[in-house]
Protein backbone atom coordinates (compact mmCIF):
# COMPACT_ATOMS: atom_id res chain seq x y z
CA UNK A 1 0.00 0.00 0.00
CA UNK A 2 1.67 3.47 -0.94
CA UNK A 3 1.77 5.79 1.87
CA UNK A 4 0.55 9.29 1.40
CA UNK A 5 2.83 12.59 0.57
CA UNK A 6 4.03 13.98 2.76
CA UNK A 7 2.01 16.90 2.72
CA UNK A 8 -0.79 14.84 2.92
CA UNK A 9 0.32 12.98 5.41
CA UNK A 10 1.20 16.26 7.60
CA UNK A 11 -2.61 17.09 6.58
CA UNK A 12 -3.92 14.11 8.03
CA UNK A 13 -2.23 14.09 11.09
CA UNK A 14 -3.03 17.84 11.59
CA UNK A 15 -6.80 16.34 11.20
CA UNK A 16 -6.36 13.97 13.68
CA UNK A 17 -5.49 16.40 16.31
CA UNK A 18 -7.54 18.58 15.89
CA UNK A 19 -10.29 16.05 16.21
CA UNK A 20 -8.65 15.10 19.80
CA UNK A 21 -8.88 18.42 20.96
CA UNK A 22 -12.54 18.97 20.05
CA UNK A 23 -12.92 15.95 21.99
CA UNK A 24 -11.19 17.63 25.40
CA UNK A 25 -12.95 20.77 24.69
CA UNK A 26 -16.36 18.96 24.38
CA UNK A 27 -15.44 17.28 27.63
CA UNK A 28 -14.34 20.21 29.37
CA UNK A 29 -17.75 21.96 27.91
CA UNK A 30 -19.72 18.84 29.33
CA UNK A 31 -17.83 19.41 33.31
CA UNK A 32 -18.39 22.49 33.16
CA UNK A 33 -21.70 23.11 32.64
CA UNK A 34 -21.98 19.84 35.07
CA UNK A 35 -20.37 22.31 37.78
CA UNK A 36 -22.24 25.82 36.63
CA UNK A 37 -25.76 23.40 37.78
CA UNK A 38 -23.84 22.36 40.93
CA UNK A 39 -22.64 25.80 41.99
CA UNK A 40 -25.81 27.97 40.95
CA UNK A 41 -28.67 25.16 42.27
CA UNK A 42 -30.24 25.77 38.93
CA UNK A 43 -33.01 23.07 39.21
CA UNK A 44 -32.96 21.62 35.46
CA UNK A 45 -36.05 19.02 35.37
CA UNK A 46 -39.05 18.86 38.53
CA UNK A 47 -39.73 15.23 39.80
CA UNK A 48 -41.87 12.93 37.61
CA UNK A 49 -44.90 11.72 38.85
CA UNK A 50 -46.89 8.97 37.74
CA UNK A 51 -50.64 9.71 38.91
CA UNK A 52 -54.31 7.57 38.58
CA UNK A 53 -56.52 8.51 36.65
CA UNK A 54 -59.25 9.00 39.54
CA UNK A 55 -56.42 11.03 41.62
CA UNK A 56 -55.48 13.18 38.17
CA UNK A 57 -58.72 14.46 37.80
CA UNK A 58 -59.44 15.25 41.97
CA UNK A 59 -56.20 16.87 41.41
CA UNK A 60 -57.31 19.00 38.88
CA UNK A 61 -61.03 19.48 40.53
CA UNK A 62 -59.59 21.28 44.01
CA UNK A 63 -56.89 23.48 41.80
CA UNK A 64 -57.70 27.10 41.73
CA UNK A 65 -58.81 28.93 38.96
CA UNK A 66 -56.57 30.11 36.06
CA UNK A 67 -55.21 33.53 36.87
CA UNK A 68 -54.46 36.50 34.58
CA UNK A 69 -52.31 38.84 34.05
CA UNK A 70 -54.54 40.23 31.49
CA UNK A 71 -58.00 39.02 32.02
CA UNK A 72 -58.82 36.22 29.56
CA UNK A 73 -56.28 37.35 27.33
CA UNK A 74 -52.38 36.59 29.04
CA UNK A 75 -52.19 33.94 32.09
CA UNK A 76 -49.95 34.04 34.47
CA UNK A 77 -46.86 31.59 35.08
CA UNK A 78 -46.87 31.44 30.99
CA UNK A 79 -44.69 31.69 27.82
CA UNK A 80 -45.68 34.44 25.87
CA UNK A 81 -44.48 34.91 22.05
CA UNK A 82 -45.43 37.83 20.45
CA UNK A 83 -45.04 37.84 16.63
CA UNK A 84 -44.74 40.48 13.81
CA UNK A 85 -43.08 41.79 10.77
CA UNK A 86 -40.33 44.46 12.08
CA UNK A 87 -41.07 48.12 12.61
CA UNK A 88 -44.88 47.64 13.19
CA UNK A 89 -45.53 48.32 16.74
CA UNK A 90 -44.42 45.16 18.79
CA UNK A 91 -42.09 47.05 21.07
CA UNK A 92 -45.19 49.77 21.46
CA UNK A 93 -47.43 47.15 22.33
CA UNK A 94 -45.09 45.73 25.01
CA UNK A 95 -43.88 48.98 26.36
CA UNK A 96 -47.66 49.68 26.61
CA UNK A 97 -48.54 46.53 28.62
CA UNK A 98 -45.52 46.64 30.12
CA UNK A 99 -46.74 49.79 31.68
CA UNK A 100 -50.33 49.14 32.42
CA UNK A 101 -49.85 46.41 34.08
CA UNK A 102 -47.54 48.11 36.45
CA UNK A 103 -49.96 50.60 36.98
CA UNK A 104 -52.82 48.30 36.64
CA UNK A 105 -54.60 50.70 34.12
CA UNK A 106 -56.81 48.65 31.42
CA UNK A 107 -54.75 46.91 27.89
CA UNK A 108 -57.13 47.01 25.10
CA UNK A 109 -60.25 47.33 27.14
CA UNK A 110 -59.10 44.29 28.68
CA UNK A 111 -58.70 44.41 32.89
CA UNK A 112 -54.89 43.59 34.52
CA UNK A 113 -53.96 42.67 37.75
CA UNK A 114 -50.92 45.24 39.14
CA UNK A 115 -47.76 43.39 38.45
CA UNK A 116 -44.18 44.11 38.62
CA UNK A 117 -42.48 44.14 35.38
CA UNK A 118 -39.09 43.55 34.19
CA UNK A 119 -38.42 44.60 30.47
CA UNK A 120 -34.96 43.49 28.92
CA UNK A 121 -33.92 45.57 26.11
CA UNK A 122 -31.69 43.48 24.04
CA UNK A 123 -31.34 45.47 20.86
CA UNK A 124 -32.66 49.16 21.31
CA UNK A 125 -30.16 51.92 23.31
CA UNK A 126 -31.35 53.76 25.71
CA UNK A 127 -32.37 56.87 23.80
CA UNK A 128 -34.57 54.70 21.33
CA UNK A 129 -36.15 53.24 23.75
CA UNK A 130 -36.71 56.45 26.46
CA UNK A 131 -38.81 57.40 23.60
CA UNK A 132 -41.89 54.61 24.12
CA UNK A 133 -41.05 55.05 28.02
CA UNK A 134 -41.23 58.70 27.71
CA UNK A 135 -44.73 58.88 26.16
CA UNK A 136 -46.04 55.58 28.22
CA UNK A 137 -45.67 57.66 31.46
CA UNK A 138 -47.20 60.78 29.88
CA UNK A 139 -50.49 58.11 29.56
CA UNK A 140 -50.12 56.09 32.90
CA UNK A 141 -48.30 58.26 35.12
CA UNK A 142 -44.29 57.00 36.64
CA UNK A 143 -43.65 53.71 38.63
CA UNK A 144 -41.41 51.69 40.13
CA UNK A 145 -43.44 49.03 39.24
CA UNK A 146 -41.48 48.21 35.76
CA UNK A 147 -38.02 48.25 35.65
CA UNK A 148 -35.99 48.55 32.11
CA UNK A 149 -32.61 46.65 31.89
CA UNK A 150 -30.35 46.82 29.23
CA UNK A 151 -27.84 43.52 29.83
CA UNK A 152 -23.99 43.47 28.77
CA UNK A 153 -23.61 42.16 25.22
CA UNK A 154 -22.08 39.49 26.59
CA UNK A 155 -25.16 38.60 28.34
CA UNK A 156 -27.43 36.46 25.80
CA UNK A 157 -29.34 34.32 28.62
CA UNK A 158 -28.57 31.25 27.16
CA UNK A 159 -26.22 30.17 29.39
CA UNK A 160 -27.15 28.73 32.80
CA UNK A 161 -25.11 31.30 34.24
CA UNK A 162 -27.50 34.18 33.16
CA UNK A 163 -31.01 32.49 33.74
CA UNK A 164 -29.64 31.79 37.08
CA UNK A 165 -29.18 35.67 37.16
CA UNK A 166 -32.35 35.96 35.80
CA UNK A 167 -34.11 33.96 38.44
CA UNK A 168 -32.13 35.94 41.52
CA UNK A 169 -33.38 39.74 39.60
CA UNK A 170 -37.41 37.56 39.40
CA UNK A 171 -36.82 36.88 43.30
CA UNK A 172 -35.35 39.87 44.34
CA UNK A 173 -38.27 42.29 42.27
CA UNK A 174 -41.06 40.40 43.39
CA UNK A 175 -41.62 40.09 39.09
CA UNK A 176 -44.57 38.84 37.66
CA UNK A 177 -43.20 39.27 34.06
CA UNK A 178 -40.71 39.38 31.98
CA UNK A 179 -39.89 40.39 28.63
CA UNK A 180 -37.51 39.95 26.43
CA UNK A 181 -37.27 42.04 23.42
CA UNK A 182 -36.29 40.28 20.64
CA UNK A 183 -36.14 36.45 21.00
CA UNK A 184 -33.35 36.73 18.02
CA UNK A 185 -30.99 38.74 19.93
CA UNK A 186 -30.58 36.00 23.14
CA UNK A 187 -27.55 34.48 21.39
CA UNK A 188 -29.05 31.49 19.55
CA UNK A 189 -27.21 30.37 16.62
CA UNK A 190 -29.45 29.04 14.03
CA UNK A 191 -33.22 29.85 14.48
CA UNK A 192 -34.23 26.57 12.75
CA UNK A 193 -32.38 24.15 14.51
CA UNK A 194 -35.06 22.88 16.36
CA UNK A 195 -32.80 21.08 19.17
CA UNK A 196 -30.80 24.09 19.40
CA UNK A 197 -34.48 26.20 20.15
CA UNK A 198 -35.73 24.04 22.28
CA UNK A 199 -32.43 23.98 24.55
CA UNK A 200 -32.85 27.75 24.27
CA UNK A 201 -36.59 28.13 25.46
CA UNK A 202 -36.41 24.85 27.93
CA UNK A 203 -34.43 26.78 30.48
CA UNK A 204 -37.23 29.27 30.39
CA UNK A 205 -40.26 27.27 30.54
CA UNK A 206 -38.22 25.35 33.77
CA UNK A 207 -37.75 29.23 35.18
CA UNK A 208 -41.59 30.10 34.78
CA UNK A 209 -42.17 26.88 36.92
CA UNK A 210 -39.96 27.39 39.47
CA UNK A 211 -40.88 30.58 39.88
CA UNK A 212 -44.28 31.83 38.95
CA UNK A 213 -43.02 34.20 36.80
CA UNK A 214 -44.75 34.92 33.27
CA UNK A 215 -42.02 35.61 30.15
CA UNK A 216 -42.73 37.30 27.22
CA UNK A 217 -40.62 36.98 24.06
CA UNK A 218 -40.87 39.17 21.09
CA UNK A 219 -40.40 37.33 17.50
CA UNK A 220 -40.44 38.58 13.79
CA UNK A 221 -42.59 37.19 11.40
CA UNK A 222 -40.96 35.66 8.42
CA UNK A 223 -40.67 38.29 5.41
CA UNK A 224 -43.54 36.81 2.78
CA UNK A 225 -43.92 37.48 -0.38
CA UNK A 226 -46.68 39.32 -2.14
CA UNK A 227 -48.63 42.23 -0.51
CA UNK A 228 -47.96 41.49 2.88
CA UNK A 229 -50.48 44.42 4.19
CA UNK A 230 -53.23 42.10 3.03
CA UNK A 231 -51.94 38.68 4.72
CA UNK A 232 -52.76 37.86 8.01
CA UNK A 233 -49.63 36.22 10.35
CA UNK A 234 -50.58 32.90 11.13
CA UNK A 235 -48.97 31.12 14.47
CA UNK A 236 -46.01 29.59 12.44
CA UNK A 237 -44.73 32.41 10.10
CA UNK A 238 -42.69 33.44 12.78
CA UNK A 239 -38.90 33.20 11.74
CA UNK A 240 -37.00 30.35 13.00
CA UNK A 241 -38.02 26.88 13.91
CA UNK A 242 -42.02 26.01 14.69
CA UNK A 243 -40.72 24.75 18.38
CA UNK A 244 -40.39 28.16 18.99
CA UNK A 245 -44.62 28.60 18.93
CA UNK A 246 -44.86 25.25 19.82
CA UNK A 247 -43.85 25.62 23.11
CA UNK A 248 -45.25 28.69 24.02
CA UNK A 249 -48.35 28.70 26.29
CA UNK A 250 -50.19 32.38 24.29
CA UNK A 251 -49.29 33.38 20.65
CA UNK A 252 -49.97 37.05 19.74
CA UNK A 253 -49.15 38.15 16.18
CA UNK A 254 -49.32 41.73 15.31
CA UNK A 255 -50.14 42.17 11.39
CA UNK A 256 -49.25 45.43 9.80
CA UNK A 257 -51.03 48.35 9.78
CA UNK A 258 -53.43 49.38 7.06
CA UNK A 259 -54.09 53.08 7.04
CA UNK A 260 -52.90 52.88 10.92
CA UNK A 261 -55.38 49.94 11.76
CA UNK A 262 -53.09 46.38 12.63
CA UNK A 263 -55.07 43.23 13.48
CA UNK A 264 -53.78 41.13 17.14
CA UNK A 265 -54.86 37.97 16.81
CA UNK A 266 -55.13 35.44 19.60
CA UNK A 267 -53.67 32.85 17.58
CA UNK A 268 -52.82 30.48 20.48
CA UNK A 269 -54.41 30.31 23.58
CA UNK A 270 -55.32 26.95 25.49
CA UNK A 271 -58.42 26.49 27.13
CA UNK A 272 -59.87 30.19 26.36
CA UNK A 273 -62.91 31.19 24.26
CA UNK A 274 -60.71 33.89 23.59
CA UNK A 275 -57.98 31.55 21.26
CA UNK A 276 -58.43 32.76 17.57
CA UNK A 277 -60.05 35.99 18.64
CA UNK A 278 -58.80 39.07 16.45
CA UNK A 279 -58.76 42.40 17.89
CA UNK A 280 -58.74 45.81 15.43
CA UNK A 281 -56.39 48.19 17.06
CA UNK A 282 -54.83 51.62 16.26
CA UNK A 283 -51.92 53.67 17.58
CA UNK A 284 -52.65 57.05 18.45
CA UNK A 285 -49.32 58.87 19.17
CA UNK A 286 -47.09 55.55 20.90
CA UNK A 287 -50.48 54.26 22.01
CA UNK A 288 -52.57 51.39 21.21
CA UNK A 289 -55.88 51.49 21.31
CA UNK A 290 -59.44 49.61 20.34
CA UNK A 291 -60.22 50.65 16.95
CA UNK A 292 -64.02 50.84 16.45
CA UNK A 293 -65.57 50.16 13.39
CA UNK A 294 -68.04 52.50 12.27
CA UNK A 295 -71.72 51.37 12.94
CA UNK A 296 -73.58 51.04 9.31
CA UNK A 297 -76.27 53.73 8.76
CA UNK A 298 -78.43 50.82 7.96
CA UNK A 299 -79.16 47.38 9.41
CA UNK A 300 -80.51 46.08 6.06
CA UNK A 301 -77.31 46.39 4.54
CA UNK A 302 -75.93 44.33 7.47
CA UNK A 303 -78.56 41.52 7.01
CA UNK A 304 -77.74 41.84 3.22
CA UNK A 305 -73.93 41.53 3.28
CA UNK A 306 -73.87 38.24 5.19
CA UNK A 307 -76.63 36.53 2.99
CA UNK A 308 -74.83 37.32 -0.68
CA UNK A 309 -72.27 35.39 -1.52
CA UNK A 310 -71.10 36.88 -4.80
CA UNK A 311 -67.50 38.94 -4.34
CA UNK A 312 -68.48 41.90 -6.39
CA UNK A 313 -71.54 42.16 -4.21
CA UNK A 314 -70.11 41.96 -1.16
CA UNK A 315 -67.53 44.76 -2.41
CA UNK A 316 -70.76 47.10 -3.43
CA UNK A 317 -72.53 46.35 0.07
CA UNK A 318 -69.25 46.77 1.78
CA UNK A 319 -68.68 49.95 0.18
CA UNK A 320 -72.22 51.36 0.90
CA UNK A 321 -71.48 50.99 4.56
CA UNK A 322 -68.07 51.80 4.69
CA UNK A 323 -67.03 54.33 1.96
CA UNK A 324 -63.69 55.65 0.68
CA UNK A 325 -61.88 52.59 1.02
CA UNK A 326 -58.87 51.23 -0.70
CA UNK A 327 -58.74 47.34 -2.42
CA UNK A 328 -56.10 46.55 0.39
CA UNK A 329 -58.95 47.81 3.13
CA UNK A 330 -61.61 45.54 1.43
CA UNK A 331 -59.82 42.67 0.60
CA UNK A 332 -58.40 42.85 4.81
CA UNK A 333 -61.96 43.35 5.99
CA UNK A 334 -63.96 41.59 3.77
CA UNK A 335 -61.43 38.39 3.69
CA UNK A 336 -61.67 38.49 -0.34
CA UNK A 337 -58.40 37.71 -2.63
CA UNK A 338 -56.80 40.71 -3.55
CA UNK A 339 -56.84 40.14 -6.24
CA UNK A 340 -60.18 39.27 -6.97
CA UNK A 341 -61.25 42.59 -5.32
CA UNK A 342 -58.92 44.67 -8.08
CA UNK A 343 -60.80 42.63 -10.78
CA UNK A 344 -64.45 43.39 -9.30
CA UNK A 345 -63.61 46.64 -8.95
CA UNK A 346 -62.42 46.94 -12.23
CA UNK A 347 -65.76 45.80 -13.52
CA UNK A 348 -67.72 47.55 -10.92
CA UNK A 349 -66.16 50.91 -12.37
CA UNK A 350 -67.29 50.16 -15.64
CA UNK A 351 -70.67 49.40 -14.78
CA UNK A 352 -70.48 52.68 -13.17
CA UNK A 353 -71.88 51.14 -10.01
CA UNK A 354 -69.22 52.39 -7.96
CA UNK A 355 -66.54 55.50 -9.03
CA UNK A 356 -63.07 56.13 -7.64
CA UNK A 357 -60.82 58.90 -6.30
CA UNK A 358 -57.06 59.21 -6.04
CA UNK A 359 -55.69 60.97 -3.42
CA UNK A 360 -52.17 62.53 -2.13
CA UNK A 361 -50.51 60.96 0.75
CA UNK A 362 -47.31 61.22 1.93
CA UNK A 363 -46.40 57.56 0.35
CA UNK A 364 -47.69 58.72 -3.17
CA UNK A 365 -51.36 58.35 -4.45
CA UNK A 366 -54.03 56.45 -3.01
CA UNK A 367 -57.06 55.28 -4.94
CA UNK A 368 -60.33 55.04 -2.63
CA UNK A 369 -63.92 53.74 -3.97
CA UNK A 370 -67.10 54.82 -3.33
CA UNK A 371 -70.47 52.97 -4.27
CA UNK A 372 -72.69 55.45 -6.15
CA UNK A 373 -75.83 53.89 -5.32
CA UNK A 374 -77.75 54.45 -1.89
CA UNK A 375 -79.70 51.67 -2.05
Amino acid sequence: MNSLPPKRQGRYVDRISQNFEDVKILNYSINNVIKEINDFGYQTHIDDKVISGEAYNNMLDTESEQSWLVENLIPTNSLILLSGLPAIGKTTLTTQLGYVLATGHDFLDYKTALSNVLYIVLNDPYRSMRVYTKHQEEYFGKTNNIRFLHPNIARKFTSIEDVSYLQQLINQYHLELVILDPLSRLGIKDENDSYEVDMMIEPFKNLINITNCSILLIHHLNKISGDKRTRIPNIYQSRGSSVIPAMADVVLTLSEPINGIAKLTVAKLRGSKEQGKKLMIKQDNFKWVIHNTAQPPNHEHTQRLFSITSPAQIIMEYLKIHPSLTANDIAYNTGIIIGTVKNNLTKLIKSKEIKIIKTKSINGWTQRYYSLSDS
